[in-house]
């Protein structure tokens, strides 16, 4: 291991044991909030995050050799030793595993909040002082987000941007959208116009995210400095009168012959405003016409704002990458019917909380779907992907609702698809009547084949 790499684990472990040595728990700053989590002997620290690295660069028997050494160290540490045998049937697949076993990789696995929070932890210090180790960071935070932590997943991709003066890597797409949506959250123009040029995202598709996310000023303020540097820049027009920025007709404005394709972000940003502006079957036609770059998978800010167009019939579904599909299935056809169904969806396409969520839908009985959310359950029960999942299984296995299980779902994001879908069955179920009429007005407007108008 490189001499920098071993100073910086030295570093991070004597963090850690200077952290630790108060009592037997820690705290540990994670996605915004404060968990506690059990002491970690430094030598246990530096073997599973040099494990971690290893794992998440592709050096499998390193991993291995590290995830033992910290097991040794740290017999409680059952991630460790979980994540050993994983990545061992990797390299050599293990007699038990079979193709419909699908067994699931390492960096893709749940592990408890406390450690997960000291990976990430851990993660972002390695980025900042050593950049040559930010594709690890950026891959983690993908990682993170397809679980659904991704408080802590925009956190780590903007530790990875920033680590380096250097443009970011263009594979890590994803991971440079959850940097721009970090300092989307905190609306320093200055911040979003830096992160956007490290993180090579255009100004235009920045302000379309800010849109997106609800940041409606610092939508328009990046747009209308696109403008004024760029009167032809049609994508900037659209997020500027989306925003409030001029005239709503603005946005019935045709793009020039020759124009470049408009990002996803501005796509969705800017059909979410049209379909208010001209109806859905208008809408539709004028964004069919629109040369745009895909969507990205896992892209939570875009992708799910794209299927609640969908289930509106304002884009077409095919327009959604595997992960929206899968939300859009479950949208359309509203609650379990009971009985199994077999739909078409590529599962290396989907990140573990979709897994989970189709496995949920389809098979809610299967082993495997249990595993999902055992794995799921502590880090990201927040997640309303997640949520949703969890409650499918359960009301495919005839659990008892407490009395105000739907209406928590619909308080968790009153707007939501997902959740006012699985909200309606669990009201019908238990009888709350109140909780079923609003979750009916939430999806009045869905009208995707399956689902039955209200």
């Amino acid at each position: 291991m490189a001499f920098g790499v071993r100073c910086t684990l030295i570093v991070l472990g004597t963090v850690a044991m200077g952290a630790c040595a108060r009592g037997p728990n820690v705290e540990r700053a994670f996605g915004g909030a404060v968990v506690e989590g059990r002491y970690i002997e430094a030598p246990a620290y530096s073997a599973f995050l040099r494990a971690s690295i290893a794992d998440a660069t592709g050096d499998s028997r390193d991993a291995v050799d590290a995830y033992r050494e910290a097991a040794r160290w740290d017999p409680e540490a059952r991630e460790a030793m979980t994540a050993s045998g994983t990545v061992r049937c990797r390299i050599d697949p293990c007699p038990s595993a079979s193709v419909d076993a699908r067994p699931l990789a390492a960096e893709t696995s749940a592990p408890r909040l406390s450690n997960l929070a000291l990976r990430v932890n851990s993660l972002e210090a390695l980025a900042r002082l050593d950049p040559s180790r930010r594709d690890a960071a950026a891959r983690a935070a993908e990682d993170l987000a397809g679980i659904g932590v991704l408080g802590a997943a925009r956190s780590l991709a903007a530790a990875a941007v920033e680590a380096s003066d250097e443009p970011f890597p263009g594979d890590r797409a994803l991971a440079g959208r959850l940097a721009v949506d970090e300092a989307v959250g905190r609306g320093a123009l200055s911040l979003l116009r830096h992160r956007a040029t490290r993180s090579r995202i255009g100004l235009e598709e920045t302000a379309a995210r800010a849109l997106l996310a609800g940041r409606r000023d610092v939508a328009r303020s990046l747009s209308f400095a696109e403008l004024l540097a760029d009167p032809e820049a049609f994508g900037a027009r659209l997020v500027f009168a989306a925003a409030g920025g001029s005239d709503v007709m603005g946005l019935l404005e045709a793009p020039r012959v020759g124009s470049r394709p408009i990002s996803a972000a501005e796509w969705v940003a800017y059909g979410q405003a049209l379909q208010h502006v001209v109806g859905p079957g208008v809408a539709r036609s004028r964004l069919e016409a629109l040369h745009h770059e895909f969507l990205i998978a896992g892209d939570d800010r875009v992708v799910r704002a794209a299927v609640d167009l969908a289930s509106r019939r304002v884009i077409a579904a095919e327009a959604l990458p595997a992960t929206g599909a899968v939300e859009l299935a479950v949208i359309c056809r509203g609650g379990p019917a009971g009985s199994a169904r077999q739909t078409a969806f590529d599962l290396a396409a989907l990140d573990l909380r979709h897994r989970y969520l189709f496995f949920a839908y389809e098979a809610p009985s299967d082993p495997h779907t249990r595993e999902l959310g055992e794995r799921l359950r502590e880090s990201s029960s927040d997640d309303p992907i997640v949520a949703a999942a969890e409650v499918l299984v359960e009301l495919a296995e005839g659990t008892r609702f407490k009395s105000q299980r739907a209406r928590a779902l619909l308080d968790h994001d009153p707007g939501d698809l997902l959740l006012a879908t699985v909200a309606l069955s669990v009201a019908e179920k238990i009888g709350d009547s109140e909780t079923a009429k609003l979750a009916h007005a939430v999806l009045a407007f869905v009208k995707c084949a399956g689902r039955e108008p209200p």
